[in-house]
Order: structure tokens, then C-alpha cells, then sequence
């Protein structure tokens, strides 16, 4: 596909001084519950969904486990003060460490837990940090929660009107000061100050009902819109916050001839850069894919297609490539999970080369469920296992060190 000067000048901007091919350090480390945590569990006989939300950002690690039974180490037969499901947050720190191969290592360093923790609440069904400001979402809820002389402390709860009688569970982004919080009405965007005030400042219901993905930069604002007819094609609606409001200010489509109607099911931006997944399901057998769009002076221009991997013909209908997305500096992960215990869930790595996408490495799972939640910072790709064979197993996170950064 040709590009235009102003898309190659702004690839280049972009991306100057990175096209050095980056890897994957061996290293990788499991993060799970306690000990004392996971013996309070035994006997539950449930799957406490260990890693089904995760979230990394520097030195700082997020594990949601949103089916935690609080109050379950009581005596043998007495439940009467047991929340069934009300979850829990486990924080993770990179410290230190001269002996370890990265020179570093995870060590657990707390919990997150709202102040009215109720059975049923399932805290931690998503999860989001950037700096000092954590997000967490429920049913029906957001928390957020700020780093103050190294104490997360909980600084706001965020409800949502839900008409519907089973409970919605709230899924979360959060960066520069940008919080998203996609309910049973919309997207509700909301401006954390420095200080910690926090203003809801739209509500947006362009895509935000689909079940599309969304997420942000900072600036912009992307939110994806997959079909709910397999003759249409799904599309991203982008914002922008233009004298004190939101405003749509495109909407983007894939250039294929036939339509994708799950385009917009997953969405990742960072800069000059936007990733949008059209993730395989098994009712339409559409193969996954990511579409790379770039920004121009006036314009995205879509600049490359990266489709699912070559999988055995009956794998790859059990694997929904393209369904997670992250993004850094230098690289791009793709996550391929699988929607069946037969197979493993597996995550792609990509990284810059001359304004293309290039695969770099495989990751590997050993199980189905890896790849189910993922994200990337310029340090650290996590990656969320949070079911196992074997029921009761509280499933886990995957954190690799990158190199060459």
C-alpha cells in the first residue's frame, strides 16, 4: 500500500530512532495470591478469576480476582459472613533484585478493596493505572483510588444508573488524566485534575452500546463500533476535547472489499498510532485480524492489515485473535486466547520497522484462557491466565520483562 509524504513524514516523526528490532527477555514471572490467600479459598470449589483483569504501569503491577469470597477462612460450615464474589485488586512492585537474571523481581505489596465491599460486587472485573491513580471496575461501579506517599488510599466511587435486572460489569480505561467508564448507558468520560477531583465531562453512546472497545491517549478519544449485521462493517468513532466538550471528529473503516462486522472489538492508541482488532468468533468463522492506522496532518490513513496466524483448521476456530491489544513505544502485542480447554491461548509480539509492523515472538500459554486480558508498558508486557484445567485453581498473571528499551 503507497503512503502519502505527510503519512511516511509523521510514521517517521513517530517512530525516529526506534526501528532497532526489540525482543523479549526469557524472564518471566507468575503473579499470584498469597498462600494464606489461596488456603482461605480451598474448598470453594469456584474459580476465583485470578488475572482476569490486569494492568501495568512502571514499576507498578494490577491483578483483578473478581470472584475473591471475602470472610471465607471462617470455621468449617459457617458462611453466614462470607461475600460470595466480591473480589479483590492484588498490587504487585518491581524491586530490586542483583541476584534475578533482569535484576529485578514482582513482590506482592498489597490490596485494593473498596470501603463498602459487598458479596456479589465482583470487584476487579477490569483494571487501570497510570502514575499515581488507579481505576477498578464492578457491577455497576468504578473506584478510584490514589498513591500518596506510597499508600493507595480510595478517593472516589463512581456508580452508574443500570435499568436492567442482572448487573453490568463496568470495564475501565484511564490515562493522562482521561478516565473511561463504559456502563449500561454509554462511555461516561471523566477529567481527574492533580489534585484529585474528578468531573464527568460527556457521555458518549456513538459505538459505546456495541460492545465495541475503547480506549485513549490522553487527547483522543477512540471508541469501536463492530456491526451487529454481518453485512455491514464495524467502524472506531475518534473524539477530541474541543472548547470543553467532546466532539466526533471521524470515523474510521477498514479498507477491505467485504465487510468486517467485528471491527472495533478491540482498539489501542498511543500517539500518532491507533490499533483496531476484528477478533474471529466462532459464530461468523471470520478470520482475526489488526488493522494499523496512522495520523496524518488531517487524516488517518489505514497502513497495514496484520492477519491471524496459519493455525490448524480446526484450532483456529476455537481462538479469537486480535480480541487484546496493547501498545508502546516500540512494540505491539496481539492477544490470541482460546475459547476452548482443548487448545492454548498464545500472544503475539510485533514491533516497528520502517512504518511497518514485523512479528518478533510467541508467547505461549499453558493454558486456554492466556491472553484474556493483557497490557504493555515500555518496561513490562502482563498478561492475564485466570482460568485453569482444574476448577478451584485461582489462576494467574504472566509479567515478562521486555529488553532493549
Amino acid at each position: 500500500m503507497s503512503l502519502s509524504s505527510h503519512v511516511r513524514r509523521a510514521l517517521l516523526q513517530m517512530f525516529f530512532g526506534l526501528f532497532v528490532a526489540v525482543g523479549l527477555c526469557n524472564a518471566q514471572t507468575s503473579l499470584t495470591l498469597t498462600g494464606e490467600e489461596a488456603r482461605s479459598q480451598s474448598g470453594s470449589g469456584l474459580d476465583l478469576l485470578s488475572g482476569y483483569s490486569v494492568a501495568v504501569d512502571g514499576t507498578v503491577a494490577l491483578m483483578g480476582v473478581p470472584a475473591f469470597n471475602e470472610g471465607l477462612d471462617v470455621p468449617a460450615g459457617d458462611f453466614d459472613d462470607v461475600l460470595w464474589s466480591a473480589g479483590r485488586v492484588a498490587v504487585f512492585t518491581r524491586v530490586s533484585d542483583p541476584a534475578s537474571e533482569t535484576h529485578a523481581r514482582w513482590q506482592r505489596t498489597g490490596t485494593l478493596k473498596p470501603p463498602d465491599l459487598v458479596g456479589g460486587l465482583e470487584f476487579g472485573t477490569s483494571v487501570a493505572i497510570d502514575g499515581n491513580i488507579a481505576v477498578v471496575g464492578a457491577n455497576d461501579t468504578a473506584y478510584v483510588f490514589r498513591r500518596s506517599a506510597g499508600a493507595w488510599q480510595h478517593l472516589a466511587k463512581l456508580s452508574a444508573t443500570n435499568p436492567e435486572n442482572t448487573p453490568f460489569k463496568v470495564e475501565v480505561e484511564y490515562e493522562r488524566g482521561i478516565l473511561l467508564m463504559r456502563t449500561a448507558d454509554g462511555l461516561r468520560v471523566y477529567h481527574v485534575s492533580p489534585q484529585g477531583k474528578i468531573k464527568q465531562t460527556a457521555l458518549l453512546r456513538a459505538g459505546a452500546l456495541n460492545g465495541g472497545a475503547f480506549a485513549t491517549d490522553g487527547t483522543v478519544i477512540a471508541v469501536g463500533a463492530p456491526a451487529d449485521n454481518t453485512a455491514l462493517s464495524g467502524s472506531v468513532h475518534l473524539y477530541r476535547y474541543i472548547k470543553h466538550r467532546w466532539v466526533r471528529v471521524n470515523s474510521l473503516d477498514p479498507t477491505d472489499a467485504q465487510s468486517v462486522p467485528t471491527f472495533g472489538t478491540s482498539v489501542a492508541i498511543r500517539g500518532g498510532a491507533l490499533l483496531v482488532g476484528a477478533a474471529r468468533t466462532f459464530e461468523l468463522q471470520n478470520k482475526g485480524a489488526v488493522y494499523v492506522f496512522v495520523r496524518g496532518p488531517r487524516q488517518w490513513q489505514q497502513t497495514q492489515k496484520i492477519e491471524e496466524p496459519p493455525m490448524d483448521e480446526q484450532e483456529q476456530y476455537y481462538h479469537r485473535f486480535g480480541d487484546r491489544i496493547a501498545i508502546a513505544r516500540t512494540r505491539v502485542v496481539i492477544g490470541n486466547v482460546a475459547t476452548t480447554r482443548v487448545f492454548y491461548g498464545d500472544v503475539r509480539t510485533y514491533v516497528w520497522n520502517g512504518g511497518q509492523l514485523e512479528p518478533a515472538e510467541v508467547l505461549r500459554g499453558a493454558e486456554f484462557s492466556f491472553g484474556f486480558d493483557l497490557d504493555l508498558s515500555l518496561r513490562c508486557l502482563i498478561v492475564g491466565e485466570p482460568q485453569r484445567y482444574f476448577q478451584g485453581d485461582p489462576g494467574s498473571a504472566k509479567v515478562f520483562e521486555l529488553d532493549g528499551e
